[in-house]
């Protein structure tokens, strides 16, 4: 398989996984990541690929990468509760996505008033590649690279 470049979905800050107020993501159960503490509403498309799983909530969806890998795209903690609300989609199932398209948008001080964390997670489920990332604790701009995989 070949290297795939991550890039940032939004602007913030590089955390580390394991610190998300996620248990289930804070403990690698779904796969190893990133963590972007956002700084914007707007979230791009980290990879080129095509769109699977999109949620009806919005919180989530997942991309077949254009090099194979799976890549899933969470949208705060917690935030399915919120039904859709603080979220808008400009992306649909089966759509292909290159990198810095725009996905979705999440109004962050609707998603923080409710009490959740407005954290991004990327996650990759699948892959037993080594991913190769971003230091830690790093302001990034969305669309700026911040992982390889392989």
């Amino acid at each position: 398989m070949m290297t795939e470049i991550i890039y940032a979905p939004v602007s913030g800050t590089v955390k580390d996984i394991t610190s998300s107020t996620d248990d289930v993501f804070a403990q690698k159960i779904l796969g190893d990541g990133i963590l972007v503490e956002p700084n914007s509403d707007y979230i791009y498309s980290p990879v080129s690929g095509t769109i699977q799983g999109l949620q009806n909530t919005l919180h989530a969806l997942t991309i077949k990468t254009d090099s194979g890998n799976n890549l899933l795209l969470h949208c705060g903690i917690d935030t399915v509760e919120m039904n859709g609300k603080p979220f808008k989609a400009f992306i649909k199932n089966g759509d292909h996505v290159n990198v810095g398209d725009k996905l979705l948008y999440m109004n962050r001080k609707e998603v923080t008033e409710a009490g959740h964390s407005d954290e991004i997670l990327i996650i990759f489920p699948e892959t037993s590649q080594k991913i190769d990332k971003q230091e830690k604790n790093t302001e990034v701009l969305s669309c700026q690279r911040i992982a390889q995989i392989g």
